[in-house]
């Protein structure tokens, strides 16, 4: 903690959080993440502050206090996720030199001791009580005067008394580069003036409530970076022209199932890193040029309505880490993974989806791949052995499919598995419990409704974490007596088999 280590017989020009001018005037305090309690009125007795950072501190509920426009040299003030609550005071507005603000606030915070009194519960909406709100004045007075501001950090702050007007009343930054109000209860269209903001390279947006169609302008904000409208009620067509803005990173439009849309063809030079689409309803294929995407780290368009091949050349993408394309519509066979075309991957989810064809043993022994989800699918054939000991899987989902032949020993022997699905395919043949037993971290095991028989020869066979043992229809004729030393478990499912007698103690 910075503060603690203030010693009041040195210069406060050396103390750590402290930057001091030529002439040994306090222009800036960091004290961010210091565990500050209390009030700070102390602080704004500080004229020559250009820059105050309180971030991160717990001021247990009680209102940032008036007198900021006293600190008429400050260009950069950050409150943010410092348990402040109530009206933001209208001294802020008076800060003509301000660059940066960021009064972005937490929905809950820890309480002061009397709050905790049971006897108050039933008194307090805490939620309500946490949020900071721009009221009187409100967005508009605040920023009417504020023409140099360049970022605008007010996430979870309550700017409903604005009403529909808020991008109107921010369109007055010309120099706006950074505006973040997610979870802001904004309502109402993004107004056409918001269009001469053309420096912005971040807006988000994400968590209000917006019930409009995306505004085509956006396509002209040729700076933007960062693009997130997750969440805020969109509907209508996106205009693709927004994926191919030159300096674009990051687009997130997710949970918005009105919206529609398809992706472009994708140019050999984007800027994309994180494409997040899922619960929308965007459509078609995807387009073979998505392969060009080489900073891709994130593809996120599960739950939408995309449909087609998946292109080969997803297979490609070399620094992707996820992809989910789950709950959609697309079909053909599995992409030829290798680890030479994404070594990085370490998430891929596939699964309920139309998918055929077999399973390349390769996709196993991904060098990054610890999530691996095509369940639900119609693919079909045997399941090749594979070097067990080069996997670093975690989780595989193959459940759902048509999988047929025996389950191979390799698939049993990878090191790092803790939840294994093999349900409900058509395995055949035999299989004894123990092969999975030197599976350390193995804490789910499905291996239900196939042609298996499944037996055990060993009645103190241990699973050390085994937590998940789903084994229906597994043509069991008595109780496994292993299962009485496994307390860990949560789920098990015996159904469906020829199991006689009594239930074991």
């Amino acid at each position: 903690m910075k503060v603690a280590k203030w010693d009041e017989r040195t210069d406060c020009c050396l103390w750590d959080g402290v930057t001091c001018d030529s002439s040994g005037n306090v222009v800036g305090l960091n004290l961010s993440y210091s565990r500050i309690t209390g009030h700070i009125g102390a602080i704004l007795s500080y004229r020559h502050l250009q820059s105050l950072n309180l971030a991160r501190n717990n001021f247990q509920l009680s209102p940032i206090p008036p007198g900021f426009e006293r600190l008429t040299n400050l260009t950069h003030l950050n409150l943010s996720f410092s348990c402040f609550s109530d009206q933001i005071p209208a001294g802020i507005s008076r800060l003509t030199r301000l660059v940066s603000i960021d009064l972005s606030t937490i929905p809950f915070c820890e309480l002061p001791p009397t709050f905790n009194d049971p006897d108050f519960n039933h008194i307090f909406d805490f939620e309500e009580l946490h949020r900071l709100r721009l009221e009187r004045p409100n967005l508009e007075s605040v920023f009417r005067n504020l023409n140099d501001l360049t970022e605008v950090y007010l996430d979870n702050v309550d700017l409903s008394a604005q009403g529909s007007n808020w991008s109107q009343a921010l369109s007055v930054l010309p120099r706006l580069k950074v505006l973040s109000l997610s979870h802001c209860r904004l309502s109402g269209p993004i107004h056409s003036s918001f269009a001469n903001l053309k420096s912005l390279i971040f807006i988000k947006l994400e968590g209000n409530n917006l019930t409009s169609e995306v505004p085509r302008f956006l396509a002209s904000f040729r700076d933007l970076q960062v693009l997130n409208l997750a969440s805020t009620q969109l509907y209508g067509n996106f205009p693709r022209e927004v994926f191919l803005l030159p300096r674009l990173q990051t687009i997130d439009l997710s949970k918005n199932p009105l919206l529609t849309g398809e992706l472009p063809e994708f140019p050999s030079h984007s800027s994309l890193q994180l494409v997040s689409l899922y619960q929308t309803n965007f459509q078609g294929k995807l387009p073979d040029s998505i392969g060009n995407l080489k900073f891709m780290t994130n593809l996120l368009l599960y739950t939408c309505n995309f449909s087609g091949l998946i292109p080969s050349s997803f297979a490609n993408l070399t620094s992707v880490t996820e992809i989910d394309i789950s709950y959609n519509k697309f079909s053909g066979s599995i992409p030829p993974f290798r680890d030479s075309g994404v070594p990085n991957l370490e998430d891929l989810r596939l699964s309920f989806n139309l998918l055929t064809g077999t399973i390349d043993p390769l996709i196993f022994t991904l060098p990054s791949l610890k999530v691996l989800y095509l369940n639900d699918n119609h693919l079909s054939g045997k399941l090749e052995d594979f070097q067990a000991v080069s996997s670093v899987l975690e989780e595989v989902y193959l459940n759902g499919n048509n999988l047929s032949e025996e389950i191979p020993r390799s698939i049993s022997e990878i090191p790092s598995i803790s939840i294994l699905s093999l349900g409900a395919n058509k395995f055949t043949g035999s299989l004894k419990l123990e092969a999975f037993q030197n599976l350390e971290n193995l804490t789910s095991l499905d291996l239900s409704f196939n042609s298996l028989t499944i037996g055990t020869d060993q009645p103190d066979l241990m699973f050390p974490k085994l937590q998940e043992l789903k084994l229906s229809k597994c043509n069991l004729t008595e109780f496994p007596t292993f299962l009485k030393k496994q307390d860990q478990l949560r789920i098990l499912n015996l159904s469906n088999n020829q199991i006689e007698g009594y239930v074991p103690n």
